[in-house]
């Protein structure tokens, strides 16, 4: 579930004997990653030693030879797959296992590493074409979908937006053709919802503070939830809907709702007048029994309940 983490430690001792450690190699600008972790660029430059683990980034800030502070950067899903890619099922228990894993080889102070940056998302198989299904997707809440700037096809992005237009880091929603960028991998039509944030409030507000957390059982029902809740909020236009029982009044408007230029009006006026018109939208694709939104909320909901399954039942996992 989980693609992507920042860690920050701010022990200055453990940094110092971690960068001793003969498991960490000096990382290389011209060594490409498999994971594309690379893309963390512009931060790489700021820290004054890189070194690297399978792929794991270890930077080292420094001040006058003193420790400051270690960032480590990891893609766990990745990881399980020896890097190749994070198109296959990643279940809260394999990461875990990873994260476990990681921290006994590093014997790393878990309870002491903050958790600045997170990705995580779930992959499903969509009923319909998946590049269809991108396509009409159109908003997030009321945050319109645009493409996605990581030059991956049929990938669209959501977020507020600052007074600038530039995107937030407090949540990004991300939906896009996971099976189209991995083919030889999963399934041409897997798609995959992705949340990413780079900020400690709504990452506290997922109940996670530490690496700890990420070791309980408790912290993925929860991540499992958001990602529910976040798909709900998705407004797709049912394009392929043929309006099966509706009332003539009804499948005019449902032909209207289908038009990407009707929900542009209403973004443009009252919060009340947009999600009016979208609880109706719903209540009437509900009626057509063939609701592309609801087919594929179902899917993910009973994906997220088999990424589930396998965890101890007690709270904490190690």
């Amino acid at each position: 579930m989980i693609d992507y983490l920042k860690i920050l430690c701010k022990d200055s001792e453990y940094s110092k004997r971690l960068f001793k450690n003969p498991l960490l190699i000096m990382y290389s600008k011209n060594e490409k990653f498999k994971n594309k972790l690379i893309i963390e660029k512009e931060f790489i430059k700021q820290a004054t030693y890189i070194k690297s683990y399978k792929e794991i980034l270890f930077c080292f800030f420094t001040k006058n030879d003193f420790f400051t502070k270690l960032e480590i950067l990891v893609k766990p899903h990745y990881y399980f797959n020896e890097n190749l890619h994070n198109a296959n099922d990643f279940k809260a228990v394999n990461c875990i296992n990873i994260l476990t894993e990681i921290k006994d080889v590093f014997n790393l102070p878990i309870t002491d590493l903050s958790i600045i940056n997170i990705e995580f998302g779930v992959n499903f198989r969509s009923s319909i074409n998946i590049k269809d299904l991108i396509s009409y997707a159109i908003y997030q809440e009321r945050n319109q979908f645009i493409n996605s700037s990581d030059n991956l096809s049929f990938s669209k992005i959501s977020s507020n937006s600052n007074p600038k237009g530039e995107e937030n880091n407090y949540k990004r929603v991300k939906f896009y053709a996971k099976g189209v960028q991995f083919p030889q991998y999963t399934n041409i039509n897997t798609g995959r919802l992705e949340i990413k944030s780079k900020e400690s409030k709504y990452i506290n507000k997922l109940d996670i503070y530490t690496c700890q957390d990420l070791l309980k059982k408790s912290t993925y029902l929860k991540l499992a939830e958001v990602l529910k809740e976040e798909f709900k909020k998705i407004l797709i236009l049912d394009i392929d809907n043929k309006g099966q029982n509706l009332s003539s009044k009804e499948l005019l408007k449902l032909n209207n709702y289908k038009q990407n230029t009707t929900w542009v009006k209403y973004i443009q006026g009252s919060r009340n007048l947009f999600s009016r018109h979208k609880k109706d939208y719903f209540r009437i694709l509900d009626k057509t029994e063939n609701n592309i939104h609801q087919k594929t909320y179902s899917v993910i909901n009973i994906k997220l309940n088999e990424l589930i399954k396998g965890c101890a039942d007690s709270n904490y996992i190690y």
